[in-house]
């Protein structure tokens, strides 16, 4: 499948607040694509891995029976420090088959930096950021790109 741009995505999550699907719509508002969610927690709660598994496209004409692919889309794993804190996430993208994967680092939660590596650990990318502005909860809301470095 090629790279789609969508015009809209809902996200929908079960009682405890996980994702566990994401419909995604054209700009005509026609359902293309659906995902489903994996959600891994550990004995704390934290969310330690969340997998997303596509749906077949021949099957979105049947919306009673919408079939789901058996390899991962994409896979996130969460880890945290001894406060609860996310200090790194890891990604694979895995669209036909592995093609790259991802790990983003955290100072106290908020992102500090990304590279990106293909699947023999070759750099691809490596970014790092600022957190310019909090909301109310001290979440980081506008980031600020320190270093942008390609190899």
């Amino acid at each position: 499948m090629s790279q789609m741009i969508y015009k809209n995505k809902y996200f929908f999550y079960d009682k405890n607040f996980q994702l566990i699907s994401k419909d995604y719509y054209d700009f005509s508002g026609e359902l293309v694509n659906k995902s489903n969610y994996e959600n891994l927690l550990n004995e704390k709660a934290e969310l330690v891995k969340q997998t997303e598994f596509r749906a077949i496209e021949s099957s979105l004409t049947d919306s009673t029976e919408i079939k789901y692919r058996v390899a991962p889309y994409e896979t996130f794993g969460y880890l945290y420090d001894e406060n609860g804190h996310l200090i790194q996430l890891n990604y694979i993208q895995s669209v036909l088959g592995p093609s790259f994967k991802g790990v983003t680092e955290c100072k106290k939660g908020i992102t500090d930096k990304q590279a990106t590596m293909d699947l023999n650990d070759k750099l691809i990318l490596s970014t790092q950021f600022k957190c310019l502005e909090f909301d109310h909860e001290n979440n980081c809301t506008k980031f600020m790109t320190l270093k942008n470095n390609q190899p």
